[in-house]
């Protein structure tokens, strides 16, 4: 449990699950197999996620303080195709044998952790220039006041007062209720439909397929918005905010496909999603703390909603999964204050990356 607990505290810490680590700990040091240590991590990471949503809620960004520190436009864009691509993994998981499944987690791992130390070392590196020339950064900080003055004289000025955008919000979590609801319907060996739906039918793998209308439906929209609001800025001739993404038709392609292959890892291996939108967001240029944030943020719910499917088909250890479920939060406090301090102490926002890196590397071995 120990090293359970420190596990948690350094992978939530960096906003990415940990479900890497967590896994080949459930099965060389405790002894479950590879199907029961899958659901068991997706309980910790739950747990742990659910903990820095708690911090998290009410801070906002340093680079950009009229925004959350979480991103939920951008949650909204990508969580509701991971959700869908957990209904995938979680059919897969049970298809596919454990050594496959070994096989393909190593090899996400993998690419996302050589992906990931490069941009800690380019951060780290500028970092580092603006140290020995203070000049530079005092010049940085003085254009991107600068743009957030211009920024601010452009803004709505209803969209100052909107402190949390609960639009976003909400509509994630109902996305995440109907999900949970039509589990429920469709039912599992481990909890039988209450509506009498049996399994491998007709009405099963429609019940199943029905939730991907809504979420392709909720990934256009909100596209279409994103690649708006940058054609705004463009359009009035303001730059691009420093650590925001700037997006593109392509961007939005991409990240949609990514957030479907996120889903389906993170419940075919139990890692959470994490290790494949952590680096995808850092990639496309956003700051490391927000991406942070927001990442945890996501992960709660693709965590939970492959915990409640593998619960309904009989797969998750309710007991032990409690346990973790709360040894994740407790971990995840102390994590995320940890980390906090030093990137304030030291003013180096490339120790979340290289935490990220490091956690990603070590689940890999």
């Amino acid at each position: 449990f120990l090293i359970f607990f420190i596990s948690a505290a350094i992978s939530a810490g960096a906003g990415i699950g940990g479900g890497g680590i967590y896994i080949p700990i459930l099965i060389l040091i405790t002894g479950f197999e590879t199907k029961e240590a899958v659901p068991l991590s997706n309980t910790l990471v739950a747990g742990a996620s659910l903990a820095n949503l708690i911090q998290n809620f009410t801070k906002r960004r340093p680079h950009n303080p009229s925004k959350s520190l979480i991103d939920f436009e951008t949650a909204l864009l990508i969580e509701p195709l991971t959700l869908g691509g957990t209904i995938i993994g979680v059919f897969l998981h049970q298809i596919f044998p454990a050594y496959l499944i070994l096989i393909l987690l190593a090899v996400a791992m993998g690419i996302t952790t050589v992906k990931t130390t490069t941009k800690g070392v380019h951060m780290h590196r500028k970092e580092q220039q603006n140290k020995d020339f203070p000049g530079l950064l005092v010049v940085n900080q003085t254009f991107r006041a600068a743009e957030e003055l211009e920024t601010d004289m452009h803004r709505d000025p209803h969209q100052a007062e909107r402190k949390y955008p609960w639009g976003y919000i909400t509509s994630l979590i109902a996305v995440f209720l109907v999900s949970s609801v039509l589990s429920s319907l469709r039912g599992g060996d481990g909890d039988p439909s209450p509506i009498g739906i049996i399994q491998c039918s007709i009405s099963y793998w429609l019940t199943s397929a029905a939730l991907f209308p809504l979420v392709f439906a909720i990934w256009f929209f909100v596209g279409r918005l994103v690649v708006g609001h940058t054609r705004d800025r463009e359009d009035q001739g303001l730059p691009p905010i420093q650590g925001d993404i700037t997006w593109t038709k392509r961007k939005v392609f991409w990240v949609g496909f990514f957030s479907l292959l996120a889903g389906v890892l993170a419940s075919l291996l139990g890692v959470g999603g994490g290790l494949i939108k952590a680096p995808v967001l850092l990639e496309l240029g956003l700051s490391p703390d927000v991406t942070s944030a927001t990442s945890s943020y996501m992960i709660l719910f693709t965590s939970l909603s492959a915990s409640i499917q593998y619960y309904l088909l009989g797969h998750l250890l309710l007991d032990y999964g409690l346990v973790l479920f709360a040894m994740g939060i407790i971990a995840s406090f102390l994590g995320q204050t940890l980390l906090n301090w030093a990137v304030q102490r030291y003013n180096r926002k490339s120790y979340i990356i290289f935490v990220i890196a490091f956690v990603i590397g070590t689940s890999t071995i």
